[in-house]
């Protein structure tokens, strides 16, 4: 038996095409975030911010709850002379985190920019973000 899925956009609404042994079958589907949010195509807009003295304690990015749909693009600033550990917890370390030098950046997946934690491994680094 052969099963053909063809997923489409039919008037702004997300459909599946399904096809098994001639029967054409139309399911409307919603892509849903890990709360059961829907997500919609595009959004409508987004927040942003920076995070600066960065030192060699680890610090929450954002105390502020900013919820994300797609999680959070975390990019160190091309200025930085040392390097940024990107983590989930005031634990992060430089050998427990994920590293990004000056210019690079991550996308972390979670849903609130208040998870993310950063440590430097020198003092007076920084990072921009931007919560999608």
């Amino acid at each position: 038996m052969t099963q053909r899925v063809v997923l489409c956009e039919e008037g702004g609404d997300r459909k599946v095409t399904t096809t098994t042994a001639g029967t054409t079958e139309l399911l409307d589907v919603a892509l849903r975030d890990s709360s059961g949010n829907i997500i919609e195509g595009v959004q409508t807009s987004f927040s942003h911010g920076q995070k600066g003295s960065i030192e060699t304690s680890a610090v929450q990015m954002t105390t502020s709850s900013i919820v994300a749909q797609r999680g959070v693009l975390v990019k160190a600033a091309t200025g930085n002379e040392g390097t940024v550990y990107v983590g989930n917890s005031n634990g992060v370390t430089a050998s427990t985190g994920f590293e990004l030098i000056a210019g690079e950046s991550v996308v972390v997946p979670v849903n609130n920019a208040n998870l993310v934690y950063l440590v430097a491994d020198r003092s007076n680094q920084k990072v921009f973000y931007i919560v999608c």
